[in-house]
């Protein structure tokens, strides 16, 4: 057989090939269907766009992204929990107004004839009690929300709630203080409802929101930062265990770091494994979202460009540009798709694999303590 057949006979199956290829990718190119709700859609399609404009700006700068997200974040859910206060302090009392017979608290005193407390209420148990109720559920909805959103946290949960437990009861002390002289000023001036909630929840939410940003950066510690630390803590104790093997303590010193630098690199590559899988998926369903636009744009352009044309509004050749434009557009758009897809489809496997990976090894770490306890 020549050269000439055998080329010929091998250009229909590569053509083949091809389409097929070109189908698939098509298929890939498509975007999973929008809520049937046209509220819903809109939100959707929003979404989307948006996601489109802050992944490519993360790619080009990262760490301001990274501090862009937390601090607007952080904010949107500290104003949202101070909000949820101040409708608790301004309807809960009513639900305690049998409790209210005058100032109650602790270390009362007067001022401007008014009876107050240090911590407490001037206008009784009840008000006092219905203040704690709502910064305590603020709190409540406030740490998952920044644990899980603002910080993708995966340190430990009972060690992050115990110290933002404290810190509440330490800020609650203190805000508490500022409300009990607040409260008598309000008190004398016969202040409305309205007015006196608004004060106790500027003076709760606002020191609040500045405390516990410093304590959300201790608590949700960087995960980079962690393993860095954990790893020269552990490479100090082995090198402490290897200069005096004999020693018991050296040795329970350097497995306890070992642990610790394990857990901590656990945590870094679950964190890097989500962030990386969201980012993926959310530029890719972007992108797709811009290509499919593109491509209804392009369609109005032919329909419209045709219109005028039949009309006399618009010469053929007017016409014939308006298209390429688009059509031009639409293989820019469908050519960054592509590439988000194919970056998606590589990347995304491997990341979920690193999340299966961590999954097991803790699972094993955990039947081996299991294990080690009951011999």
């Amino acid at each position: 057989m020549g050269m000439d057949e055998d080329m010929e006979k091998k250009a229909p199956e590569t053509e083949a090939a091809a389409i097929d290829s070109n189908e698939d990718m098509e298929a890939r190119l498509t975007l999973k269907p929008l809520s049937s709700n046209a509220f819903a859609a809109f939100w959707q399609k929003l979404y989307r766009s948006w996601m489109g404009v802050w992944e490519g700006f993360k790619m080009k700068h990262p760490t301001g992204a990274a501090w862009i997200y937390k601090i607007v974040f952080f904010l949107v859910f500290s104003i949202g929990v101070t909000i949820w206060q101040y409708l608790v302090i301004l309807f809960l009392p009513y639900a305690f107004t049998s409790l209210n017979n005058g100032s109650w608290g602790w270390a009362p005193f007067q001022i401007l004839g008014v009876d107050c407390a240090i911590f407490g209420d001037a206008d009784g148990l009840g008000s006092f009690i219905a203040y704690e109720i709502a910064v305590f559920t603020a709190q409540c909805i406030n740490f998952p929300l920044q644990r899980n959103i603002t910080y993708h946290s995966h340190g430990n949960p009972v060690f992050q709630a115990l110290w933002y437990f404290i810190a509440w009861v330490l800020i609650s002390v203190f805000t508490g203080v500022l409300w009990g002289f607040a409260n008598c000023v309000l008190t004398y001036w016969n202040a409305p409802a309205g007015v006196t909630s608004l004060v106790k929840t500027l003076i709760t939410g606002i020191i609040s929101l500045i405390v516990m940003f410093f304590v959300f950066i201790v608590i949700f510690p960087d995960a980079d930062k962690t393993v860095a630390k954990r790893k020269k803590a552990y490479e100090a104790a082995r090198a402490a265990m290897e200069a005096d093997p004999g020693n018991a303590a050296r040795k329970a010193a350097c497995a306890k770091a070992e642990l610790a630098y394990t857990k901590a690199q656990e945590i870094a590559d679950v964190y890097h494994a989500e962030m990386t899988i969201h980012e993926k998926e959310n530029l890719a369903q972007a992108l797709i979202a811009g290509y499919g636009k593109a491509r209804k744009d392009l369609g109005k352009a032919i329909n419209s460009t045709a219109e005028q044309v039949s009309e006399g509004t618009m010469t053929q050749e007017a016409a014939d540009a308006a298209v390429s434009k688009a059509q031009e557009l639409v293989d820019r758009s469908r050519e960054s798709a592509i590439q988000a897809v194919i970056s998606r489809d590589e990347t995304v496997p491997g990341q979920k694999e690193i999340l299966e990976r961590v999954q097991a090894q803790r699972a094993a770490r955990a039947e081996a303590e299991k294990a080690s306890k009951a011999s």
